[in-house]
């Protein structure tokens, strides 16, 4: 999906919500295979995205609980990108903490910080605004 920099979390999973599962609702996969980059990971150089382990982990939960309701549970992440050496590690550590469904966590150093870096309430609604467009385009409305 397109979306623009610096969007963070809150934008990540109104995307996940608003977007990608009502996708998979609609097609009804027989499995979901994801090319689990993280990219948008806070320091990554290149994305820019602010997203966080947090925000990882949580997509990961959505996409576990769409593959229970949709395709019995059938659910594959494949590694394939990220390049913030120091705050990757945290990000994929928290997306095998959510299949593996462990109570062990590795808390994110980053976190606090990156609360504070995340858009305000005027960047939310350009984001809710660009959602509404995406959706519309690809007849999610």
């Amino acid at each position: 999906l397109p979306l623009p920099a610096g969007g963070g979390h809150r934008l990540y999973l109104a995307a996940m919500e608003r977007l990608v599962l009502p996708a998979l609702a609609r097609y009804r996969p027989d499995a979901i295979v994801v090319a689990c980059g993280f990219d948008a990971a806070a320091f990554d150089p290149l994305g820019r995205m602010l997203a966080t382990a947090e925000t990882f982990r949580e997509m990961t939960r959505m996409l576990m609980q769409a593959a229970g309701e949709l395709c019995a549970g059938r659910l594959v992440m494949v590694h394939e990108g990220g390049y913030s050496e120091v705050h990757v590690p945290f990000c994929a550590h928290a997306v095998l903490e959510e299949l593996s469904r462990s109570a062990i966590r590795a808390p994110d150093p980053f976190a606090e910080t990156l609360v504070l870096r995340q858009p305000g309430a005027e960047a939310d609604a350009f984001h809710d605004a660009w959602l509404d467009r995406l959706a519309e385009v690809h007849g999610l409305t």
